[in-house]
């Protein structure tokens, strides 16, 4: 057969992102999207969260109330970004 295939459902990764103004509700809406995917498809496991600046501090709330581990790293260098990406590639289902 060559390129084409019978159809079947395929579980596919979400890219999102958000644009918005300050309170605009990024950070919770985010927030609450990761906690939906991790609890719905990945029987509860860990979020990784980039926090450039204090977001992660009032999301931690939201991920303790439904049981969610949200780890987390405080940086706005490039280089922990890339290695913060390399390191949830294994370990969480949300970054």
């Amino acid at each position: 057969m060559g390129l084409l295939t019978e159809a079947r459902n395929e579980q596919a990764a979400a890219k999102i992102g958000a644009f918005g103004g300050q309170g605009s509700g990024k950070t919770t809406t985010c927030s609450q999207i990761a906690i939906g995917l991790s609890l719905n498809f990945h029987q509860g496991a860990p979020v990784a969260f980039l926090d450039t600046e204090k977001g992660s501090d009032f999301s931690r709330i939201m991920f303790e109330a439904e049981g969610v581990k949200l780890l987390r790293v405080k940086s706005r260098a490039l280089k922990d970004l890339l290695a913060a990406i390399k390191e949830a590639e294994t370990s969480v289902c949300c970054a």
